[in-house]
């Protein structure tokens, strides 16, 4: 199909079924391109955002381990200084 037939043949959205009026990128109903193009480009980027998550749930989730370590050591520090000052 060439540019121009795309731009003026009737796209059905991929996410919605909606059938759109020619020459639109986007659907009117869902949002979601109609282009090829766009749709793959789309997908690239929602794959980038679901790897980025992934790198941010495992990043606050290693800060809540160094977190509870941190008090730990605070907890053994504290309850060390208490039995050092309780022998002088």
């Amino acid at each position: 199909m060439n540019h121009l037939s795309q731009l003026f043949s009737q796209l059905n959205a991929p996410k919605c079924g909606f059938e759109n009026t020619p020459g639109m990128r986007y659907c009117g109903r869902c949002g979601s391109p109609l282009n090829p193009e766009e749709i793959e480009k789309v997908s690239v980027e929602a794959q980038k955002i679901k790897e980025y998550e992934k790198i941010i749930n495992e990043i606050t989730e290693s800060m809540k381990q160094l977190k509870r370590k941190v008090n730990e050591l605070k907890r053994d520090y504290l309850k060390l200084k208490e039995s050092i000052q309780q022998k002088n």
